[in-house]
């Protein structure tokens, strides 16, 4: 069974510094907290995942069933 407690502290934390600091343009927080108790968790570690960007395209549809569709075509590539 998931413990969710424990990240409850994580996030507050992280949380107030992002919205008393804001985030430089262009990013994107990816939180991931493991699933174990409080006095397991060994710290946090802040790294850079990846310098990219997204494109996103979206395509309106109408399948067999004359239901409408919107599908989302998005993919990371390379930074201009």
């Amino acid at each position: 069974m998931p413990i969710f407690s424990q990240a409850r502290a994580y996030i507050k934390r992280i949380a107030e510094k992002v919205l008393a600091n804001g985030l430089p343009k262009g990013t994107v927080l990816n939180v991931n907290i493991p699933n174990l108790r409080q006095e397991e968790i060994k710290g946090v570690k802040i790294c850079r995942q990846a310098r990219s960007r997204w494109i996103e395209k979206f395509d309106k549809r109408v399948n067999s069933s004359r239901a409408r569709l919107l599908l989302d075509d998005r993919y990371f590539c390379e930074p201009r």
